[in-house]
Formats: structure tokens, C-alpha cells, sequence
């Protein structure tokens, strides 16, 4: 009777009992972003997310977070439901009944040149998700409450590198087995360092 479970002569098991009766759902999340290519610092683009209610129940208090990267400008929004705050990254949607979707879209402008990955997931809801548990951030995009979306920036077109070469010699004739020496000089004229 102490309570020591490494000794073999105690053991226990939890048993975790839910309501028959409870309503439960099965959220799932898709996210796309319209740059299917490069794009250039300062240009807009476009995530879209949807959230989709598998069912069987109806869905209330659906919150998703979806929080821009550092380096991702906040443009504007629209929502088909609920609402979103910029600041926070959330999307607070009222009621999504069984079968239904609902959409947000979030323009974004990048500040920098680099790869952007943008997660969106389900951090909550009033009713219990059949096969995915909200708010566990360990980006695990085998669960269907989360997807992402890449976006590659690249520099701005107007910047970029001008490479020059010029090669000389200092004979223009010489005898055989002579020496002479080639000089090889490369320029950048810029704007930016290369």
C-alpha cells in the first residue's frame, strides 16, 4: 500500500468515458496561396483557407489561428463567417453545420526575400473532433485540423547584381617559351553586392 508502481505486486489503467449522447465533429482544414511562383518583395498574394465540417454534428465555436510569418505583411481580409483578427491570427466562426465550409481569405505582401511557410490550425471548438485534437502545434500535418501553405520571395527585380569581366594580357607577341601573364578582373556594377 504505498503507491510504488514499479513494484509487480500493484498496477492501474485509466479508462476515459465519453457521453454516447455528446455531438462530436470532424473539422478539416485546407490551405492554398495563389503564388505558384517567385514572387517579389512588396507583391500581394493570397492565402485561402477553408474549413470544412465533416460532421455528423453541427460545429460551434470554431476558433482557427493562423498567424502570418515575421516577414509577411498583414493587407486585408474577407471572411464568409465570423470574424478575424489580424493581430492575434484568429478566426472565430459562429456554426458550421454538418457537410458545410466556411472560407477566409488573408492577402499578404513579403518584407524580405526568403521561403514563408504559413500554418493554419484549429485551436478550438465546443464540441469534440473525431480524429484530430485541436491546438497540439507539434505540426503534424498528418492531422486533418491543419494544413500550410509556402510562399518563395524573391528580391526586388529592379535590385539585383550587373557581373563584368575583362581579360588582358600584357604582350600582344612574344616568343616561344616566353612568359606573359593574363589578368582577369571582374566587376560588379551593382546595385547590390554579389
Amino acid at each position: 500500500d504505498d503507491g510504488d508502481q514499479s513494484e509487480d505486486d500493484e498496477d492501474n489503467v485509466s479508462v476515459t468515458i465519453t457521453d454516447p449522447e455528446a455531438p462530436v465533429i470532424d473539422l478539416e482544414v485546407t490551405k492554398e496561396v495563389d503564388a505558384t511562383d517567385l514572387v517579389c518583395i512588396g507583391e500581394m498574394f493570397t492565402y485561402t483557407i477553408t474549413v470544412t465540417n465533416q460532421g455528423p454534428d453541427t460545429a460551434t465555436g470554431v476558433t482557427l489561428l493562423d498567424n502570418l510569418p515575421a516577414k509577411v505583411a498583414y493587407m486585408g481580409h474577407t471572411t464568409t463567417n465570423g470574424s478575424f483578427i489580424p493581430g492575434t491570427g484568429e478566426w472565430t466562426i459562429d456554426e458550421i453545420p454538418a457537410g458545410g465550409s466556411e472560407t477566409i481569405t488573408i492577402v499578404g505582401s513579403a518584407t524580405e526575400a526568403g521561403t514563408f511557410t504559413n500554418v493554419a490550425q484549429i485551436i478550438g471548438a465546443d464540441q469534440a473532433d473525431i480524429d484530430s485534437t485541436p491546438n497540439n502545434d507539434d505540426g503534424d500535418q498528418s492531422e486533418d485540423d491543419e494544413d500550410s501553405a509556402v510562399v518563395e520571395v524573391k528580391p526586388d527585380p529592379l535590385a539585383g547584381i550587373d557581373l563584368e569581366v575583362t581579360k588582358t594580357s600584357n604582350v600582344t607577341s612574344i616568343m616561344l617559351g616566353d612568359e606573359f601573364t593574363y589578368t582577369i578582373t571582374v566587376s560588379n556594377q551593382g546595385p547590390d553586392a554579389a
